[in-house]
């Protein structure tokens, strides 16, 4: 009875303040929309200065009304008021780059069913990427402790780091590799290329981190925390070097408007990966949940570049080198997670004698 007055408050408050972050919708849209079309131009410097001033802006109005009150209609308020400047600005710069003005009118009927389809397929990725990106958190509140929580999200949140270099990348090749479906030859030659960049980036970095996992998380949460969470931060680096070797052939297959295939193969995944999840983590507990992570993303690493060869470059040859670079890659990088897991025994066992 005592804590039913503060409940009932804060969810007239909470329901108050989602109808109020409702009102910026269109703007997030139309944005997104501008954001879309800077991008197919290539004007990635300008959209890049716009999100990163916008960016500042989202966090620190809603910042500066923290000082006058506390009240999440005022937050969010501040966050709707954030979005409605960023679509003025991303619609200015729109304008000032690429010269196009956009205006309400009756939809094409040639472009309308092309446009649904491929819109409806993404729209199924955009709904069932986030839950196969939430279920091993589902998994694991129902089976772990939540005081060793933090253990598995502080090396996702580490390893997540290392995707900003080749998202960055991806980003840029969506845009390009659109506008080049014409030429498979050239198509297939800066696929070829990404995937052997992504290669010699992502293996140095992932390696280290592999190695580097338990003094990392020593130095900074202690060697107690290390204990606990490094061989998780392993399996994560793993997995994220496993996500990048199939990033290429993702952005080939939506780039060459395909999304229905992507879709279709991530909602086979959530099954398989919800069963392999739950038989990890309790057998395995937080390692398990990283492993049943990094396993899909070589599932995707294997399979992805498979099906955009059958699907975009079709006759165009070499599939086999960005296949033996991704199979090199996850060979090394599991190669050196398998042999720190042994070392640490051996010297466990050494200490114990």
């Amino acid at each position: 009875q005592t804590c039913a007055l503060p409940i009932s408050h804060l969810s007239q408050e909470g329901v108050s303040a989602f109808r109020v972050l409702a009102l910026s919708l269109p703007f997030v849209m139309l944005t997104n929309v501008y954001g879309g079309i800077l991008a197919g131009f290539q004007r990635f410097k300008a959209l890049g200065l716009v999100l990163m001033v916008m960016g500042l802006f989202n966090y620190l109005l809603p910042l500066v009304v923290t000082i006058f009150t506390t009240r999440l209609e005022a937050l969010f308020a501040a966050v709707v008021a954030t979005r409605l400047v960023t679509n003025i600005q991303h619609r200015r710069v729109c304008l000032q780059q690429t010269g196009v003005r956009m205006s309400f009118r009756w939809p094409d009927g040639e472009i309308l069913v092309p446009l649904l389809t491929i819109g409806g397929w993404t729209s199924v990725m955009n709904v069932v990427g986030p839950v196969l990106s939430t279920l091993d958190r589902l998994v694991l509140a129902a089976n772990v402790p939540m005081a060793r929580i933090a253990y598995y999200t502080t090396p996702a949140d580490i390893s997540s780091k290392l995707q900003i270099f080749p998202n960055a990348v991806m980003s840029i090749l969506i845009p390009a590799m659109a506008g080049m479906q014409a030429d498979k030859s050239r198509l297939a030659a800066i696929y070829y290329q990404t995937t052997r960049l992504s290669f010699a980036v992502m293996v140095p970095a992932t390696l280290l981190l592999v190695v580097a996992a338990k003094p990392l998380l020593s130095l900074w949460l202690g060697a107690a925390f290390a204990a606990e969470s490094y061989r998780v931060l392993q399996w994560f680096a793993f997995g994220v070097m496993a996500y990048t070797q199939a990033q290429p052939a993702s952005v080939l297959i939506i780039g060459a408007g395909n999304p229905k295939w992507m879709a279709i193969t991530q909602a086979a995944e959530v099954p398989v990966v919800f069963g392999l999840l739950l038989v990890l983590v309790q057998r395995y507990g937080l390692e398990g949940a990283a492993a049943a992570w990094a396993l899909r993303n070589v599932f995707e690493a294997l399979a992805l570049p498979a099906m955009a060869h059958r699907w975009v470059l079709r006759d165009s040859p070499g599939l086999v080198r960005p296949t033996v670079l991704a199979l090199g890659a996850l060979a090394l990088i599991a190669g050196s997670q398998f042999m720190g897991g042994r070392s640490e025994e051996h010297t466990s066992e050494l200490q114990s004698h």
